[in-house]
C-alpha cells in the first residue's frame, strides 16, 4: 500500500513538473514573438513574414506578401538609386557638386554621380509598373546627387522636395552623421501618409543602415541596406516608431512578386 502512494506521488510530481515546464516554454516563445514585433498586434503577422527560403525567381513569401501592401498603400517607400557608374571617388564628386549647387548632368564628371543608360531605363521601369498596377504615390522627395534626383524624375516625372539628409553617409564628414541621421528621423516621422498612398524617398544605399537605431527602431528586415540599385525598404510609423518593415533586394524582387505573366 506504501508503495502504491509512492508511485502515485512520483507520478504527480512527474506531471506536475512537464505541466511547468510546458508552461514556460510557451511564455517564453510568447515573450520572444513581443520583443520581435513590440510593435504590431501578435495575430496580424504573418506566419511567412519570417520565412527566409525564396523560389528560383529569388522571391519569398514575404515578398508576395509585401507586394500586395504597396499596392494597398500607407507606407514610405525608401528606394536606393537605379545604375550609376561605380567610380572610386563618387562621394567626393558627390559632396563637391552638393556645395556648388551645379547642374550636375551638365558637368565633365556627369558620369560619376548620375544614372548610365541602363538607370534611366531602370527607373522607367519603376515607374511603368507602379502605374500598370495603380500603386499611388502622393509625394517623391529625393536626395540632392544627381543619380537620386534622376532616379526620381524618371521613375514618377516629379520631384516634390529635395532633402540633404537622404545622401549617402561616405560623401559626409563623421562627425556630422548624427546631425544628418536626426534629420532623416525627423523628415520620415514629420510625413504625411495617407491611406492608400504611399510616399517615396529616393535616396541611396547605406544610408539607413549606417545610421542605424538613430533613424529605425525596429529593423524587420534584419539588413535594412543589403539590397541592390532600385532595391527598396518598406518604413512604417507606428506610435511614433520607425519600422523598416520588409526590403525588396531589386525592383525585381517586387515585379516577380506581384506580376503575373499570361501563358498565351
Amino acid at each position: 500500500m506504501k508503495s502504491s502512494r509512492v508511485v502515485v506521488l512520483a507520478l504527480s510530481a512527474t506531471l506536475f513538473f512537464c505541466l511547468a515546464l510546458a508552461i514556460s516554454f510557451a511564455w517564453g516563445a510568447l515573450v520572444v514573438r513581443h520583443e520581435i514585433f513590440p510593435y504590431q498586434a501578435l495575430e496580424a503577422v504573418p506566419v511567412f513574414a519570417l520565412e527566409s527560403e525564396k523560389d528560383q525567381a529569388g522571391v519569398s513569401a514575404a515578398d508576395r506578401y509585401w507586394a500586395q501592401k504597396v499596392i494597398d498603400g500607407g507606407y514610405i517607400l525608401h528606394f536606393r538609386h537605379a545604375q550609376r557608374e561605380k567610380w572610386n571617388d563618387v562621394a567626393a564628386f558627390d559632396a563637391y557638386d552638393l556645395l556648388r549647387g551645379s547642374g550636375s548632368a551638365a558637368e565633365s564628371y556627369a558620369k560619376a554621380v548620375c544614372l548610365t543608360e541602363q538607370g534611366v531605363e531602370e527607373s522607367r521601369l519603376i515607374g511603368s509598373v507602379f502605374r500598370l498596377l495603380n500603386v499611388k504615390v502622393a509625394r517623391v522627395i529625393a536626395s540632392p546627387s544627381c543619380r537620386a534626383k534622376e532616379t526620381a524624375q524618371y521613375a514618377f516625372g516629379r520631384i516634390d522636395g529635395i532633402d540633404n539628409s537622404l545622401l549617402h553617409r561616405t560623401a559626409i564628414p563623421p562627425e556630422q552623421w548624427d546631425g544628418f541621421a536626426a534629420q532623416l528621423r525627423s523628415l520620415i516621422l514629420s510625413i504625411d501618409v495617407q491611406p492608400g498612398t504611399n510616399v517615396v524617398l529616393s535616396g541611396h544605399g547605406r544610408t539607413l543602415g549606417d545610421d542605424g537605431d538613430r533613424v529605425i527602431d525596429v529593423d524587420e528586415t534584419q539588413d535594412v541596406d543589403g539590397r541592390d540599385e532600385t532595391g527598396f525598404v518598406v518604413l512604417e510609423r507606428v506610435e511614433g516608431k520607425v519600422i523598416a518593415r520588409h526590403k525588396f533586394t531589386s525592383f525585381k524582387n517586387f515585379v516577380n512578386a506581384i506580376l503575373e505573366v499570361p501563358l498565351t
